[in-house]
């Protein structure tokens, strides 16, 4: 029994922390949590004058995330900063093995799910970026896993999982913790993994959602690979002033150190705006030592904003240790003969290059309305 009772909270454990076996110690306790002020106890120094209350039962045993079996459920969480508060009633995770099978679950007032089939969570990043590694190496290092590998960690292990989760309305959760993300309605994500076929699918749909100040709705997001390629699409739309909607949709493909972008956009609003951005961006690195290179090629294109025409012609941006190199970044209009040239080189190493962006006849008026 261990009792602590603070000015700056109160702790209250009752249990059993049983290691005399230390590759399976068993830990069996109750714990309460009265009025925690985090910032006060150095926990963390963002929260200021807040307060957490919560109880804690668990029942598990192992040493590492991949031999755990039991459960943890925590209730009655109350979380108060300042004029704000955040209440949830259970949260319950549960881990447990059948032979080689193993299932791990979540089940709480905004996050439910679970993770089904043959894995370990120690070895399914490294998999994972292998798996990547086959698409886009110059982006995954050899040496993926950082520090040093125990020998039974090199083994190898087969993954191959199912997933699904549910996420529900977040808002108080997301303003008391100053997120910058808020999901207001029951979202969906699911797909599966096998390493040994190296194939993986991620499936979404979020009905409404909040994020960098945007209104989104109706996203949809798929990702799959193939034998030579990673394709995924992104479908959204994005409601902006005047009720204006905005519907984005998003096509990558990846292969080869190479990622092809098609970013589709139109709207429904009187000043019209519809367009397509094809962009091909090529990563390379000469060995493991020197910098990572990014060419990215910018394709013609014809866009329409604000109702009228602007062509977007073919240009290369290179940047390459530190250094920025624009060749022929030039975007014009059908109106007025308005002109955006960028064009040269700017590096940090040698302040004597220098990067020149040229605007002709630009309509500061058009500008700020069309933004």
């Amino acid at each position: 029994h261990i009792e602590i009772n603070y000015p700056n909270g109160k702790l209250n454990i009752n249990g059993v922390f049983d290691f005399s076996d230390k590759e399976k110690p068993v830990l069996d306790f109750s714990a309460r949590a009265k009025d925690i002020q985090l910032d006060k106890l150095h926990l963390t120094d963002k929260y200021k004058n807040s307060y957490l209350s919560l109880n804690v039962n668990a029942n598990f045993e192992g040493k590492t995330i991949d031999g755990i079996v039991g459960f943890i459920e925590i209730d009655s969480l109350d979380f108060i900063k300042g004029e704000k508060n955040f209440q949830l009633d259970q949260l319950i995770i549960t881990s447990s093995v059948t032979d080689k099978s193993r299932l791990f679950t979540i089940d709480s007032d905004i996050l439910k799910g679970e993770v089904s089939g043959e894995y370990t969570f120690v070895s399914l990043v490294k998999d994972f970026k292998n798996t990547l590694k086959q698409y886009i190496p110059a982006l995954i290092p050899d040496n993926n896993i950082a520090g040093k590998k125990k020998k039974e960690e090199e083994s190898t292990h087969t993954n191959n999982l199912k997933y699904q989760f549910e996420i529900n309305n977040t808002e108080s959760l997301s303003s008391i913790l100053e997120l910058p993300v808020t999901n207001l309605a029951k979202a969906n994500i699911f797909g599966e993994y096998n390493s040994t076929l190296s194939k993986f699918r991620l499936e979404s749909y979020i009905p409404s959602i909040k994020a960098a100040g945007m209104n989104i709705k109706s996203v949809y997001l798929q990702a799959e690979n193939k034998d030579e390629y990673i394709q995924s699409t992104l479908n959204a739309l994005v409601l902006g002033k005047k009720n204006v909607t905005n519907d984005i949709g998003l096509d990558i493909k990846i292969e080869n150190n190479t990622v092809n972008t098609k970013i589709a956009f139109s709207n429904d609003g009187l000043q019209k705006a519809k367009g397509v951005f094809d962009i091909s961006t090529l990563f390379s690195k000469e060995d493991e030592k020197t910098p990572l290179r990014i060419d990215i090629d910018i394709n013609p294109s014809e866009l329409i904003l604000n109702n009228i025409k602007w062509m977007m012609e073919k240009s290369h941006i290179a940047i390459d240790n530190e250094t920025y190199q624009v060749d022929n970044l030039y975007i014009h209009s059908s109106h007025a003969n308005q002109e955006i040239k960028v064009d040269g080189r700017f590096s940090l190493k040698n302040p004597k290059e220098i990067l020149k962006a040229q605007l002709k006849n630009i309509n500061l008026e058009y500008i700020f309305q069309t933004l």
